[in-house]
């Protein structure tokens, strides 16, 4: 593109040069014709490369620059090395080109470094988010129990019955440990075998969780209300609890 804007303007420049030679009424030779498109040709680049060099450098070397100061904070965490910047913000000013440095003051309030810390460790998306698992509010609505609740539920000692409803070759494909294998088109004739556990949490998978849907709304419908639905079903379980159970399409 640049180089396509500079021999365009060179050609016109030339053109401009020749109109100026017969309107100005007097003979411009060839020479001094082309010392003068020369100079506006060499004026014009330079602007070309100067306006473009400035779009890179605000492209480039501005978010550039900060993607390497961060990877260099990274390094120096991962290794213990240098002074990493704790307690300070570093504000970039790309047109002064400067670096600006302000210390910041620690919070003894601060959750996770105050005085106090209450968050110690790691907690799951749900609570990080402050989106727990969903209940029943209101008539018709399912209780979605996400891949990670269910997990700790289940690492916590809570009995409950995991269903699978997915057919027979998905389930040869990939299973998530301790289910009852029950395909949805025989749920409803095998639901006596679901009597024993009608007291306490039944969770019912499939491979995203619309089969299972169907299946928890089928078991309320038959006084099982204690049944939820595992949101996202055995892909999420793959993607946010257990990577080694396969993932199929």
């Amino acid at each position: 593109v640049l180089m396509t804007l500079f021999l365009f303007s060179s050609y016109a420049l030339d053109g401009l040069a020749a109109a100026a030679e017969q309107l100005g009424g007097r003979a411009v030779g060839a020479r001094e014709r082309e010392g003068f498109a020369r100079t506006v040709r060499l004026t014009t680049g330079a602007g070309i490369l100067i306006a473009a060099g400035l779009s890179l450098l605000w492209l480039v070397a501005g978010p550039g620059l900060i993607a390497l100061i961060q990877a260099t904070e990274t390094v120096k965490l991962a290794t213990g090395l240098g002074e990493p910047l704790y307690g300070r913000l570093l504000q970039y000013d790309a047109l002064r080109m400067e670096f600006n440095e302000f210390r910041v003051r620690k919070d003894p309030e601060c959750p996770v470094c105050g005085e106090a810390p209450t968050v110690t460790g790691l907690i799951d998306y749900e609570g990080f988010c402050g989106m727990p698992a969903r209940e029943c509010t209101a008539a018709g609505e399912l209780v979605q129990t996400s891949a990670s609740d269910y997990a700790r539920r289940r690492a916590a000692g809570e009995t409950m019955t995991l269903v699978d409803v997915r057919r027979e070759d998905e389930v040869a494909t990939a299973a998530i440990d301790g289910a009852l294998w029950i395909p949805l088109d025989e749920l409803e004739a095998r639901i006596g075998e679901l009597l024993k556990a009608k007291d306490e949490p039944i969770v019912i998978h499939c491979h995203h969780g619309g089969r299972s849907e169907k299946a928890v709304r089928l078991l309320l419908e038959r006084g099982f209300a204690t049944a939820e639905n595992l949101d996202g079903g055995i892909e999420a379980w793959s993607l946010t609890v257990d990577p080694s159970v396969p993932r199929y399409s």
